[in-house]
């Protein structure tokens, strides 16, 4: 069995409380490091450590770090590649992380299957961020806002996005100019009522409807006096026959005098013999050829009246053989019972 030769500590040197000790320059004395000390629960290196072999990591529940900045990929060169971030491992549920996006060079709140163990472009999906207040020096990008209680998606804020005060644009909302005034619009459409003092209309109106109005004026007279004016234009050029027609402007009325009455404004059948006059005494009216009445001239002293079956005609009375009076001509009896 091989010996063991021992050697005899002389001298300690650097001796400071807490130190660890090594061997000296010379096998013979013990050297207290400056940069090694254990206080018996904390080992303190102040240099770097190389661990030769496989290192073990003990979890502790909650870590407080003094330090004020936390420096991820240290020692990487070259052009970044792959996300980098701190993921919160959650169990059976996703777990949450807070991730730089190098493939879309973004900052992300999200959910990922990824855990520290993971390298390259992670699979990440959006998650929620609560805030008091957000700050933002750029453009804030999203498909929606919530505030309070209201909703504003991305198709109501492109409403009031690129607005002018006072004009009207398409598809957008309408914000009066400092004066309240708004130009530009075309046609609107009001299912109630329409309350305003006053209404100015440069074009035509349409009014499927009742339009009632306390007063209306044409070019700054009443719409009465404009219709009596328009009717007086009217008859006032009257060219039919046998009436004239005066607007009274005065008192808006129009006086019709009838001087005749002219065939055409006759109807058939509608005059009786109780409206004739002017017809010489003695005279007889009759049909003529064209079915119109005609009046027939006074015969001679002693003539009858005779129809051929057709036509109607004055003639002699005949004697009747034996030279009868006209009391007795078979003819006048006959004409005689036509008239009764």
């Amino acid at each position: 069995m091989q010996s063991q030769a021992f050697v005899a500590v002389t001298g300690m040197n650097n001796k400071v409380e807490n130190r660890l000790v090594t061997i000296g320059t010379k096998t013979s004395e013990l050297d207290g490091e400056a940069n090694l000390t254990f206080d018996g629960s904390t080992l303190t290196v102040a240099g770097n450590l190389t661990v030769t072999g496989t290192t073990t990591t003990v979890s502790s529940t909650n870590t407080i770090i003094s330090d004020q900045l936390i420096e991820l990929g240290n020692g990487r060169t070259g052009s970044a590649s792959g996300d980098a971030g701190i993921i919160v491992e959650r169990g059976s549920d996703t777990n949450a992380a807070f991730i730089f996006d190098e493939s879309e060079d973004v900052w992300k709140v999200c959910t990922t299957a990824a855990t520290g163990a993971s390298t390259g472009d992670l699979t990440l999906t959006d998650a929620a961020l609560k805030a008091a207040a957000i700050t933002a020096s750029g453009v804030v990008t999203a498909t929606g806002f919530t505030i309070g209680s209201a909703a504003i998606s991305e198709a109501e804020l492109e409403q009031i996005d690129g607005i002018t005060a006072g004009t009207v644009a398409a598809s957008k909302a309408i914000v009066a100019d400092a004066n309240l005034d708004i130009s530009g619009g075309r046609n609107i459409t009001i299912t109630g009522e329409l309350d305003a003092g006053s209404l100015d209309i440069s074009g035509d109106v349409d009014v499927d409807g009742t339009l009632e109005a306390d007063a209306i004026t044409v070019n700054g007279d009443t719409l009465a006096e404009v219709i009596q004016d328009t009717v007086g234009a009217m008859v006032g050029g009257n060219t039919e026959t046998g009436i004239s027609v005066t607007y009274e402007d005065s008192d808006g009325t129009l006086d019709f005098a009838l001087s005749q009455v002219v065939e055409a404004g006759i109807a058939d059948n509608a005059v009786t013999l109780a409206k004739l006059a002017g017809i010489p005494r003695g005279q007889i009216i009759y049909g003529d050829t064209n079915g119109d009445p005609a009046l027939l001239a006074l015969g001679s002293n002693g003539q009858v009246l005779t129809s051929d079956g057709t036509d109607v005609s004055w003639q002699n009375a005949s004697g009747g053989g034996g030279g009868g009076s006209a009391n007795d001509d078979s003819n006048l009896i006959l004409h005689m019972q036509v008239f009764t």
